[in-house]
């Protein structure tokens, strides 16, 4: 399968076209009966001579181009209507039953230049339905966000994103204004699905399966407490497909590259050092710790607080001995060896520098976060 894909260079098509990408490669397996020959991207910095040839080798169409913005009321009957019918045209011409998938606007209809124009285009391409009896898919789409949309353009979520991940102060006018906000991932997911065997669709007019709706209000909220987030501190919680883990990928991709170096606090004494890495509000903490050479550190025991031990760097040894019993466990920790050793609730433990010469450091998984007011660590020796 060719697919073309106008519009490649915009904030949707470069999404897709690395999505289709990776699908041609078989980096993803999720739609693996899309087989791709070949992804043609065609933009506004094309050769407008090269849009026939083209058109011509096309088997599905993801017509993304058009003019959104402009303060010549002509360039949005030259982007939205007059290229749309260049393009079915030359379609019609080579493959007459050609599909193609129309990104249009919830302002279609709209007593504006934009909204009247894109409207004309839906009909350019019902009409080619209509002849053809190709399949056409047009999404009326409203607020999309996602990584590699512009600031200061028309994304609420982008202008947000940017300004924040600078340390700049938002605006909002209209706190109550309601949003209907779409994923750039799950949009994309959605029009990947039209080339697949293995989902039925419905041509016409159709709708990305998973939106969301919030105020402007709301959504300032929701952004200023991911800005204010410390990933020193506290991770969020992230791992479900909910809106606030998009928004929240959404914000780092638009941080700084100089932003994205985490200082970390390291707690020392004659021993070595102790550095919490990440804390999770549900899943527990990540730790690192460096044993000097020959040190000694834990013996101490927990409740219900269970721990992963994995050594990064040097050797060293772990005892545990349960509560109220003699019989020491011993158990070696190797940078030379992918193994973890798991620390029991009810044992006393303590890992040991072997080496009298090296630093040891050990990653360390704790099922709960350190609470300075419930600790659940009680000292003991092993």
């Amino acid at each position: 399968m060719i697919i073309l894909v106008t519009g490649a260079d915009g904030f949707v098509g470069k999404n897709l076209c690395a999505a289709l990408k990776n699908i041609m490669l078989g980096n993803d397996r999720r739609f693996d009966d899309v087989k791709i020959d070949e992804i043609i991207g065609y933009d506004v910095k094309s050769n407008p001579q090269t849009l026939e040839r083209v058109c011509e080798k096309a088997d599905f169409v993801f017509h993304l181009a058009g003019v959104n913005r402009s303060e010549n009321e002509s360039a949005f009957r030259e982007g939205n209507v007059i290229f749309t019918e260049r393009l079915i045209g030359l379609l019609e011409k080579y493959k007459n039953n050609c599909p193609v998938m129309y990104s249009s606007s919830v302002m279609a209809g709209e007593n504006t230049a934009y909204g009247k124009t894109k409207e004309e285009a839906e009909n350019v391409i019902l009409r080619h339905a209509a002849k053809t009896g190709a399949a056409v898919y047009i999404y009326r789409y409203e607020n999309i966000f996602g990584k590699w949309c512009r600031p200061d353009y028309n994304s609420v979520v982008a202008t947000f994103c940017h300004r924040l991940a600078r340390g700049l102060q938002i605006t909002v006018n209209d706190r109550e204004r309601e949003l209907r906000l779409c994923y750039i991932d799950d949009v994309v997911d959605d029009l990947i699905r039209l080339l697949s065997k293995k989902y039925i669709h419905t041509a016409g007019y159709c709708k990305v399966e998973t939106q969301y709706s919030l105020t402007v209000g709301g959504l300032a909220g929701l952004m200023l407490k991911i800005s204010e987030n410390d990933l020193c501190e506290d991770l969020p919680q992230c791992g479900e497909n909910t809106l606030y883990s998009k928004l929240f990928s959404t914000y780092l991709s638009y941080l700084p590259p100089e932003k994205a170096v985490l200082s970390y606090r390291e707690n020392q004494d004659a021993r070595g050092s102790f550095t919490e890495l990440f804390r999770t509000e549900k899943n527990g903490q990540v730790s690192l710790n460096k044993i000097n050479p020959g040190a000694r550190k834990g013996m101490h025991w927990h409740s219900k607080k269970w721990e992963i031990f994995v050594a990064l760097r040097g050797n060293g040894v772990v005892k545990q001995r349960k509560i109220n019993e003699t019989e020491v466990f011993e158990y070696t920790l190797s940078e030379d060896k992918t193994e973890g050793v798991c620390v029991l609730p009810g044992y006393v433990h303590s890992i040991e520098n072997s080496s009298e010469t090296e630093e040891l450091a050990v990653l360390i998984y704790a099922s709960e976060k350190f609470d300075k007011e419930n600790p659940d660590t009680f000292t003991e020796d092993v």
